[in-house]
């Protein structure tokens, strides 16, 4: 017969290994009885292109899509899907990313080479009407200091 101690502590233990192996059933059927999302889903847009899209990426933004295709151009489409440029010299790679602020990053997985386009935005200003020294059709260049310390 044990003593009355070790009873007691096997039935304690028991009980924790009982307790203990309820609490992972719950856990584990936890996930189980979550609630479940439904999305609405609606169409914003449809574009037919040309040429043949092999991959798409999209600025950080949301502002802007870029179309990689078959042919080796990147069309520059804008968040409504409107295109706005045609950039050529993207032959024979196979991948696109946007990467940063400004860099796209194409991709070959055929030829093992990396090319690293930075796009830089070119504003058109309305100076009808305001002073001026020089020729009016003179580039006029701004710099944006955005990291102000």
């Amino acid at each position: 017969m044990p003593a009355p101690g070790t009873y007691l502590i096997q039935e304690n233990t028991m009980k924790q290994k009982t307790l203990s192996a309820l609490f992972s059933c719950f856990l584990v059927l936890l996930p189980l009885s979550s609630v479940h999302a439904t999305f609405v889903i609606q169409q914003a847009g449809e574009l037919e292109l040309k040429e043949t899209p092999i991959d798409i990426t999209v600025s950080s933004d949301g502002q802007w899509s870029f179309v990689l295709t078959a042919e080796g151009n990147i069309h520059i489409l804008a968040a409504n899907g409107t295109p706005l440029q045609q950039i050529s010299g993207a032959a024979g790679f196979d991948r696109i990313e946007f990467s940063g602020g400004n860099r796209l990053i194409l991709t070959s997985s055929k030829t093992k080479k990396i090319k690293i386009i930075v796009l830089d935005q070119v504003h058109e200003l309305n100076n009808t009407g305001s002073p001026f020294k020089g020729p009016a059709n003179a580039p006029v260049e701004v710099a944006v200091f955005d990291d102000f310390q």
